[in-house]
């Protein structure tokens, strides 16, 4: 398995859950940072996952 392929459901929790913060209009780059942080991605990563969510 890659390392892409172990990281999808990550990236599915990480896109699921700033999408909900965003929807309440209560999500910060604080909060893309930690994600990143805790998913071993680039903060840039993470914007690109919400943005294709």
């Amino acid at each position: 398995m890659s390392w892409s392929q172990e990281r999808r459901p990550a990236r599915q929790v990480v896109a699921q859950r700033l999408l909900a913060l965003d929807a309440a209009g209560t999500v910060e780059t604080v909060h893309v940072r930690i994600a990143a942080g805790a998913a071993w991605v680039s903060v840039r990563t993470v914007w690109r996952w919400v943005a294709l969510a």
